[in-house]
């Protein structure tokens, strides 16, 4: 059975040559792993934040290694409305990152 999706693009695998096929575009993001939701966050570039996050990644992304990211790219005029519903779908499904997010 696969797991719920719950972005339109991915599950991109969380190493640097799948990352590298993601768009260079505005968007929402959620991380992974076998356990749930590691992070989710909006960027400005959703492959240069993921091959960040990959290369360079914080205490709790080290302790928590995402598998898989998925995406949705959008414009910088959508993201905002995109942002808020993504969180509140979540929230609705008592999905809480053990990262946190990134606004």
């Amino acid at each position: 059975m696969k797991p719920p999706r719950y972005l339109p693009q991915g599950p991109y695998d969380f190493t640097l040559e799948s990352i590298k096929s993601i768009p260079e575009k505005c968007g929402i993001f959620a991380l992974f792993n076998e356990e749930g939701c590691v992070r989710i966050g909006q960027a400005s570039d959703l492959r240069s934040r993921m091959v960040k996050l990959f290369e360079k990644p914080d205490d709790c992304v080290k302790q928590h290694w995402p598998t898989s990211v998925e995406i949705e790219p959008c414009s910088p005029f959508e993201i905002e409305k995109r942002w808020a519903m993504f969180k509140r779908g979540l929230h609705l499904r008592g999905i809480h990152p053990v990262c946190g997010q990134e606004s």
